[in-house]
């Protein structure tokens, strides 16, 4: 097995693979594109090579390989920074522990595996350019290539569009099975230490993905592995917090509980018509019991720590983990490659391939000059598409010049005649099978199951059906219909206003029902003889929670969605990929897979598509929105957090080195729009947290009542919360209630309202509105305090790690030394020129 797929003649590396129909090129069109297009890809030194499917002669495969020279000269014209020509210095990781260690993460050079790869196991700087630089490269070339006249002719995705070509895809490092003998390439080291759950406690080799899935993928695995670490002492927190409220459950602490399970007194109907029940309110007992362990001091307490938690993994403490034992994901990731670099540069930010802007045109004599003073050729504006006419080359393509630095630093000016390669098309008659359907990347994500369990019985809260967790696709296809109707000028500016509808779509999907649940649920609810509540938005107004409080609801809500959302979740991402290979095999009549070359077992995989790695983001982003908003009302979700998570960083990982074809990789500076979405993430947090304390719960209620009333009586608190309601109020009443509750003549309901007798009858009392006002006071310092300490730990805490610093600086230096040097050899060979001429 080779360590890197190649050419028949075992050498040259494939970097990339071009898929075509030849009975698509029957048209003369189809034809013209598809040989103006190759033709092109030759003119710029891309060297192929065909073959033909083996189950289907209609179907052919174009391996490319670009050669060393021509890849480090177009690297440098597309702002790709090699490590093999980076600077040595880097920050230093430090080694995880023995325990939690790997090959991968603690090398060691007496072990077999190290000599089997010591190259991408020791983590040295590449003394060549890598196979992902190779891809990102070759990427570049495809998308920027000119096929034909019209000034929008351009890139293979046009092509791909137009059925010229069917897919464009890179290859991995060849398979990823383990091999007893010979070289290890990073995919196998990869799937054994790191995408196997057999290594589901030891620390990630970071370093390896970044090398082979680009920063955007290291970064994000990066992220989630240190979000797991901060997970653990929140989970272990959480379970204290539980084992206090069970421990508590039948003290004095919960005094109130027992007052419930004692009482006797009768609850008025929660409905209005002529069979709606009256229960007692010691039949609440049960949830009363359950509440006061989500519902107590310690919960509180737990809260408010969790709400500076979030500061951690999502502010500038996730900012500096470089001063932390952890990795430094900000610092070593970002300037690997010149990533940091690059941010910071005018032209760092790639413009978007279908920005209509003017560009370069073979035949035109324009001068293009960038304003900041750097050559035309170096900026983003002159690179969008390599202006490549199918009977016309660049000089830079010669075989007897490859030193094409000056060429593309003068504005391509050396374009010259070259002549022109005949492309053999298949035309021969061929067999047609039936067009291949690709299916689309999706996301099953669970629908909301708003279950409201209660005494043994299952209800579905009122207006529920309209906040269902529906699909994330659906809300993927429409925040991308919206951002194509924009024409942003650089890819960074579209994902980031692809991110932000997206989780604004998702944010309003996931979280309603939660929200209704804790902030809106009974709320609107007068007195049960009130008829207006019952006509009024459908009678969503009845809806009310048990007399124990929306607590249980709650917590019952969110362990139901977090946990069949992670069940269905991890399930669909291992069965999905293999589904749709089995459905590709099928299409494409692929009886077995044994000894089939790579590009057609790969081609038979599933689609890294371009925001493949958004919607990994968003599925951790929107569960830690659970775990953060309402830490009151459920506080094990860290501890469902953090198993969900161990199991779906090893998921991701197999399946991107497994299941997936390979993505291309990408060199990104930071989290981008997903830092600032965390970062609002936990100032929502802080406040609805506050919201939950103060209104959703009855823990403020009691401390009001405890600081203002005292204990004067055994049901003082009842009385303080209940409200007396006169039976024959009811315009609707039968003697179909229980017998033991026949004789009575008034029932209690939730309110601080006047009872019947009182000239004020059923109007809110005043002491309502005086707690009212404390519970908002609560709530506004609450927060302020919180956002107090938390500005503190920002101030306290860098936002740049030292060592970031130190390589930013060490790079700029170096730049300005490269600029001088280059500067000077351009004014000594103009001043040869003026010279000669004199």
């Amino acid at each position: 097995m080779s360590y890197y797929p190649t050419f028949r003649d075992g050498k040259r590396t494939i970097d990339f693979i071009l898929v075509y129909k030849i009975s698509a090129l029957v048209t003369h069109n189809a034809a013209i594109r598809h040989r103006a297009f190759i033709l092109a890809l030759q003119t710029l030194g891309l060297e192929m090579e065909y073959e033909s499917f083996s189950v289907d002669v209609d179907i052919m495969f174009i391996k490319l390989y670009l050669p060393d020279d021509f890849a480090h000269s177009y690297a440098g014209l597309f702002d790709i920074e090699l490590a093999c020509t980076s600077f040595q210095f880097r920050p230093y990781m430090v080694p995880p522990p023995a325990a939690f260690s790997s090959p991968l993460t603690r090398p060691n050079v007496n072990d077999p595996i190290y000599t089997r790869a010591p190259q991408s196991i020791s983590g040295a700087i590449p003394k060549n350019i890598t196979s992902a630089e190779r891809i990102m490269v070759v990427n570049q070339i495809l998308n920027r290539v000119i096929w034909g006249e019209e000034r929008s002719e351009y890139g293979v995705t046009k092509l791909i569009k137009a059925k010229v070509i069917l897919d464009a895809f890179p290859l991995h490092d060849g398979h990823f099975k383990w091999t007893v003998s010979g070289p290890l390439n990073d995919r196998q080291l990869l799937a054994l230490y790191w995408g196997s759950f057999r290594s589901w406690r030891k620390a990630q080799p970071i370093n390896l993905v970044e090398k082979y899935f680009g920063t955007e993928y290291a970064l994000y695995f990066a992220w989630l592995g240190f979000y797991i670490k901060q997970l653990v002492p929140a989970a272990i927190l959480s379970v204290f917090v539980l084992v206090y409220g069970l421990v508590t459950m039948f003290t004095k602490l919960n005094r109130h509980t027992q007052d419930i399970c004692q009482s006797r007194v009768v609850m008025c109907p929660r409905c209005h018509f002529a069979d709606c029940p009256m229960e007692l309110l010691s039949n609440s007992c049960y949830l009363a019991n359950v509440s006061y362990v989500f519902d107590n001091w310690c919960a509180v307490i737990y809260s408010g720590i969790m709400t500076l938690w979030g500061e951690c993994p999502y502010g500038d403490g996730y900012r500096s983990t470089v001063s932390t034992p952890s990795h430094d994901l900000h610092g070593t990731l970002a300037t690997r490659g010149g990533s940091s670099s690059a941010a910071m540069e005018p032209g760092g930010d790639q413009r978007r391939h279908d920005h209509q802007a003017g560009v370069f045109r073979s035949g035109h004599k324009e001068e293009v000059q960038s304003h900041n003073g750097h050559d035309a050729a170096l900026h983003p504006s002159s690179t969008d598409r390599l202006q490549i006419h199918p009977h016309v080359g660049l000089s830079l393509s010669s075989a007897n010049n490859h030193d094409f630095s000056n060429v593309w630093r003068d504005g391509l000016s050396g374009i010259s005649e070259r002549g022109a390669h005949q492309v053999q098309i298949h035309s021969a008659h061929q067999e047609q099978i039936p067009k291949l359907n690709s299916v689309d990347n999706w996301r099953d994500v669970i629908g909301g199951v708003h279950i409201h369990f209660q005494v043994g019985e299952f209800q579905l809260p009122s207006g529920s059906s309209a906040c269902q967790i529906g699909s994330l696709q659906f809300y993927e296809q429409i925040a991308l219909m919206l951002t194509n109707l924009e024409n942003h000028r650089s890819q960074q500016s579209y994902t980031n206003s692809f991110i932000f509808k997206s989780y604004a779509l998702a944010f309003a999907n996931n979280y309603a029902a939660v929200f209704y649940i804790a902030f809106f649920k009974g709320k609107f609810f007068t007195y049960p003889g009130d008829l207006a509540v019952f006509s009024h938005l459908g009678g969503i107004n009845t809806d009310v929670c048990d007399p124990t409080g929306c607590i249980v609801d709650l917590a019952i809500l969110l362990i139901t969605i977090m946990v069949i959302k992670a069940f269905i979740s991890n399930i669909t991402q291992v069965l999905v990929p293999k589904l749709r290979k089995v459905f590709n095999q099928t299409i494409n009549r692929v009886r077995s897979q044994d000894n089939i070359p790579q590009w057609e077992d790969e081609y038979l995989l599933a689609k890294s598509e371009e925001f493949f790695i958004v919607g990994e983001y968003m599925d951790m982003v929107i569960q830690y929105g659970f775990v953060n908003f309402f830490i009151m009302g459920f506080p094990l979700a860290p501890l469902l957090a953090l198993i969900n998570n161990v199991a779906e960083l090893r998921v991701d990982a197999s399946k991107v080195v497994k299941s997936y074809r390979r993505p291309i990789p990408t060199k990104v500076a930071s989290l981008g729009a997903w830092f600032g979405i965390l970062q609002a993430t936990t100032y929502i947090g802080v406040v609805t947290n506050a919201l939950v304390i103060a209104f959703t719960s009855t823990f403020m209620e009691k401390v009001i009542w405890e600081t203002m009333a005292g204990h004067s009586s055994e049901y003082s608190y009842l009385n303080e919360s209940l409200s007396v309601f006169a039976m024959n109020d009811f315009e609707i009443f039968d003697g179909s209630i229980d017998d033991k509750l026949k004789l009575t003549k008034v029932c209690y309901y939730e309110g601080k309202r006047y009872p019947p007798n009182h000239p004020l009858k059923y109007k809110r009392r005043k002491d309502y509105w005086l707690h009212l006002a404390i519970k908002f006071a609560a709530v506004v310092i609450f927060e302020h305090v919180l956002v107090v300490i938390k500005g503190l730990v920002a101030y306290a805490i860098p936002d740049v790690p030292f060592s970031v610093r130190q390589q930013i600086a060490h790079q700029e230096k170096m730049f300005k030394r490269d600029r001088i040097i280059e500067q000077s050899k351009k004014f000594l060979k103009d001043r040869e020129k003026y010279v000669s001429i004199k």
